[in-house]
């Protein structure tokens, strides 16, 4: 149950254990069973890409519908888990008066949270969810006031005080949003194609250089951008042209501009305003250290650690340009 669970956190639709014990030692390698996993692609999608090779991927497709986190918990046995059925109800973990999910008897207490939902985003205890007029919702920790409900530094600190136990309101006209990221903050993109951000700085505001300051009023700070993402210590969007953008960290050299510099989430070499780095865009992908691009013609390009042989501060092999992986 908890590989099929990992599996399903990082948005595989299904898991299926088929047993290989039978087969000979040859076919199995001397493994009981064997684990078939499956992405569902929606007919719009299948239709897309076969009558355009060049195909870019929809905002849509990104959207989270699951939901699973153990390490924000208080106990691992007792996630964090939020999922959008098919009625497109959201039904998850109540949060209790301490940022945790209210348990019963041992268990989680599950109930419908709202109606008419497509898009799930969650970062240690602050769940933001999108319905289907464009309005975006949040509940949990405020510790950033990533919720934009206004509190002291010692109010929004506390787990007496810090903790909204019900959805507010926070913005209107949103097509994506992600606080998936180590800084708490919060990205936003717009129906008009705007970025707008607030939260705590850790870098990724794209505009404040002062890391300790959190921001409660949303800011713009890019225009004609089609897709954005966060995750760790970095920040990436892509334009309507698909130029692509990078702001965050650079210890590893993870934002392919030749610098890098300090220890990974530790504000030495960040880059505070997005930067525009590459042109026809397809996608971007962001690991610990590393991001990885697909650009329009299908080939993939990598910056970070394990794109070159230069070296990090803490010895790890990086590049600070982005190099082909594939064709």
């Amino acid at each position: 149950k908890e590989i099929e669970n990992e599996l399903k956190k990082s948005r595989v639709d299904f898991v299926h254990f088929v047993d290989i014990s039978k087969l000979t030692n040859r076919q199995n390698r001397g493994l009981p069973c064997a684990i078939l996993i499956g992405i569902a692609i929606s007919p719009k999608f299948v239709k897309d890409v076969f009558n355009n090779p060049d195909y870019k991927p929809a905002l849509e497709d990104e959207y989270v519908k699951t939901i699973i986190d153990k390490e924000s918990s208080a106990e691992k046995n007792i996630p964090y888990e939020y999922r959008i059925n098919s009625n497109k109800e959201l039904i998850g973990s109540m949060i209790g008066v301490d940022g945790y999910p209210l348990k019963r008897y041992g268990k989680s207490v599950k109930k419908k949270i709202a109606a008419n939902i497509i898009h799930l985003s969650f970062s240690h205890g602050t769940l933001l969810f999108l319905d289907d007029k464009n309005k975006l919702y949040g509940m949990g920790w405020n510790r950033s006031e990533e919720l934009r409900v206004k509190m002291s530094e010692e109010e929004r600190t506390s787990e007496i005080t810090g903790v909204i136990c019900k959805p507010v309101f926070i913005m209107s006209d949103v097509i994506y949003m992600t606080n998936k990221n180590e800084t708490g903050t919060v990205i936003v993109l717009k129906k008009d194609n705007t970025v707008w951000t607030w939260g705590s700085n850790g870098g990724l505001l794209g505009y404040e250089k002062d890391n300790m300051k959190v921001r409660r009023n949303p800011k713009k700070i890019l225009k004609n951008i089609r897709f954005i993402t966060s995750k760790g210590y970095n920040a990436a969007a892509i334009s309507k042209n698909n130029d692509l953008y990078l702001w965050g960290d650079n210890a590893y050299g993870q934002l392919g501009n030749g610098k890098k510099g300090g220890y990974y989430g530790m504000l030495d070499e960040y880059e505070y305003i997005p930067q525009k780095t590459m042109s026809d865009v397809a996608r971007v992908e962001i690991k610990e250290g590393t991001i990885i691009v697909t650009r329009l013609d299908g080939s993939k390009w990598k910056a970070g650690i394990g794109s070159g042989e230069e070296k990090a501060t803490d010895g790890k092999k990086i590049g600070t340009k982005f190099v082909r992986i594939k064709k």
